[in-house]
């Protein structure tokens, strides 16, 4: 891996959760991720781990804020309810 590449962006699409049927796989929904706003600016948030309910409805996702903003604390929490 190459110095000051995040894991998992290689293509840069994890900033929003793809939502399909299960027995088809037809896309049903996307959901981005929230920009966080800092007193320097705004900044995308970046999907890392994502969990759900046993039903699907509920989604919870740990994000973490771009590099570039130079937070200190730069993991949050994201909660969807459905």
């Amino acid at each position: 891996m190459e110095p000051n590449t995040r894991y998992g962006d290689v293509d840069g699409t994890d900033n929003y959760i793809e939502i399909y049927n299960y027995p088809v796989l037809t896309l049903i929904d996307q959901i981005d991720f929230p920009e966080i706003e800092l007193s320097t600016g705004h900044y995308q948030t970046h999907g890392r781990y994502i969990f759900h309910e046993a039903d699907g409805q509920d989604i919870v996702s740990v994000i973490q804020i771009d590099d570039t903003s130079g937070a200190l604390f730069d993991f949050w929490i994201y909660l969807i309810k459905r």
